[in-house]
């Protein structure tokens, strides 16, 4: 199983700093999990908690509100994703400068004409995680949008346990929470598109979540401690660090698992 994550660096030079810190931003989380296939189904639930605890935090740090909709089960398709995420986007309000956080779990392909994954259905149904990025775009030009995945980058894919790896930790903070909050909002100034595979690789999932998710959650709650260091380069370079030096064991071999930018 394997999570995508996407990032593209897409300042949106219109936002200035006092624009972002007038008024709390609405936080708007869509989660996505494909919990169809028995083999990886406690390990999509797990993740699925764990990214929802983590947005918790960071909406209670802001002063935001977080609206979390959350799309499991057996009617998962192309249509079901992107009709979801169209009717959510045209129908509600989400006020200034709102921060769109799109989640998916599930299976995943490499595209033969891209180096982002597609995200893959039953039936051999494919859908290019791209897409969605492009659909929360058009309607939202002003929002910030982050388009996380986790899926694999592959076409040859295969379930399998990884080892062991550093789980995400639940944290309070007890640093400057005004220093925090500001970093946050910088945070929160550009658009991201990050895959946790790169093209032709798998991603790897257990019963204790992601071997991806958890390694970028648990850099993010580090970070929530030092927010001198709090910015969207160092949690992507951390995270990678991370991925870098976990070997995932698997039954007769151990691997890396690489994650993904849109440079």
């Amino acid at each position: 199983m394997i999570l995508f994550f996407s990032t593209s660096f897409k300042p949106n030079l219109s936002k200035s700093s006092q624009d972002f810190q007038n008024q709390p931003r609405k936080i708007v989380l869509y989660i996505f999990g494909d919990t169809n296939d028995a083999t990886i189904r406690q390990g999509v639930e797990k993740n699925i908690t764990n990214i929802t605890s983590f947005f918790e935090k960071i909406a209670q740090t802001m002063g935001s509100t977080l609206t979390t909709k959350k799309f499991t089960g057996s009617l998962f398709s192309s249509h079901y994703v992107k009709n979801n995420v169209r009717f959510q986007l045209t129908t509600r309000n989400f006020g200034e400068n709102p921060i769109i956080i799109f989640y998916y779990v599930g299976h995943g392909v490499s595209s033969p004409n891209s180096e982002f994954p597609l995200l893959s259905f039953s039936h051999q149904e494919n859908y290019p995680l791209k897409d969605i990025e492009e659909l929360i775009t058009n309607q939202l030009s002003k929002s910030t949008h982050w388009v996380i995945a986790e899926t694999c980058n592959s076409n040859s894919f295969q379930v399998k346990e990884n080892g062991k790896v550093n789980y995400p930790r639940i944290e309070y903070l007890t640093k400057d929470k005004s220093l925090v909050n500001t970093r946050l909002n910088d945070l929160f100034k550009r658009n991201l598109f990050l895959y946790s595979a790169t093209k032709d690789k798998k991603a790897y999932i257990n019963n204790q979540g992601g071997v991806f998710l958890n390694h970028f959650l648990e850099t993010g709650n580090e970070l929530l401690k030092m927010p001198s260091l709090l910015d969207l380069d160092n949690l992507l370079n951390y995270t990678e660090r991370k991925m870098a030096t976990t070997k995932i064991k698997l039954k007769n071999s151990e691997v890396i698992q690489d994650m993904g930018y849109e440079k």
